[in-house]
């Protein structure tokens, strides 16, 4: 993703936040959404800076993902 179309997803979860923020009158479910809304920002900021995230931190990883696409080239020494 490119640094304007992530400008713009940002600017974009911030203005729907702020719409939604209108009528709020309990201070709690105000700073809950706020908080909601930072996580998903940052999020997205980890995201771009570091590539996809897997789906799951504890999923098997395969040989290529440990060793590169070579593995599938590598002999074991008999």
């Amino acid at each position: 993703m490119e640094e304007r179309l992530l400008e713009e997803k940002i600017h974009a979860a911030i203005k729907k936040w702020k719409e939604s923020q209108k009528n709020q009158t309990d201070g709690y479910e105000y700073e809950r959404t706020f908080n909601e809304m930072i996580h998903y920002v940052g999020r997205e900021i980890l995201q771009e800076s570091m590539g996809e995230i897997p789906k799951s931190r504890k999923e098997k990883k395969t040989t290529d993902q440990l060793w590169g696409n070579n593995s599938s080239k590598r002999t074991r020494n008999k």
